[in-house]
């Protein structure tokens, strides 16, 4: 959904100059752009030319570094989400005798997310290994990546029902099919690990007639 409305945003800028509304529609587009940074280093996917090209004019090392993921990439998760999310509030009023107590809503839902982000840290390790066979044994990944056997299996079935999301076919806004979120798939049979990969040809007719625009 970011995407569709970055792209909207994109082409309609220059009719859209001047006033505070203008102003409101830049501040939230400088918010979404980090917000699918965000998800797209969680579930990569391929993203509308404009977009990851602004991505990368936008985010250049920073992107890079959710990329790769490691330890590396938590400042720039906590940076990302400080900048882009929403003001949170507390439903309660704060304690004026212990304000020691008290604590900034904006902080609280900042170390539930990096909680979530260290669960995903070393996912494109992972995935670059599977990447590289069709089929793997399971004592094998976890001998290179140095992790017990069980643990990582427990990795993988977590990580494979993250990646399951709804996908809007047709309906209402809600409504939707079960489908994969990652081009890369896997099953595992016992210790043995099935992978497939989907790639997605590039879209051509979208790159030529952007082009094409850029010539007259």
């Amino acid at each position: 959904m970011f995407s569709h409305i970055l792209v909207y945003v994109s082409r309609t800028k220059n009719f859209q100059k001047g006033g505070n509304q203008f102003d409101a529609i830049a501040k939230k587009t400088e918010q979404m752009y980090a917000l699918i940074a965000i998800c797209v280093s969680f579930a990569p996917t391929r993203l509308d030319d404009t977009i990851h090209t602004a991505l990368r004019e936008k985010y250049g090392d920073k992107l890079a570094k959710l990329q790769r993921g490691g330890i590396e990439s938590l400042p720039v998760y906590k940076d990302l989400f400080q900048s882009a999310c929403p003001k949170f509030i507390s439903p309660t009023p704060p304690d004026f005798d212990k304000p020691a107590v008290n604590i900034d809503p904006v902080d609280h839902h900042t170390d539930i997310f990096m909680e979530e982000v260290k669960t995903t840290l070393f996912n494109p390790t992972v995935k670059s290994y599977l990447k590289l066979y069709s089929t793997m044994d399971l004592k094998k990944l976890a001998g290179f990546l140095e992790v017990d056997a069980e643990k990582l299996r427990g990795w993988l079935l977590v990580n494979k029902q993250r990646s399951r999301q709804i996908r809007w076919v047709d309906g209402g806004l809600l409504e939707g099919e079960g489908a994969n979120g990652s081009e890369l798939d896997y099953a595992l049979e016992g210790d043995l690990i099935h992978i497939s990969e989907a790639k997605q040809g590039r879209r051509l007719v979208d790159w030529y007639l952007r082009n094409l625009a850029r010539a007259y």
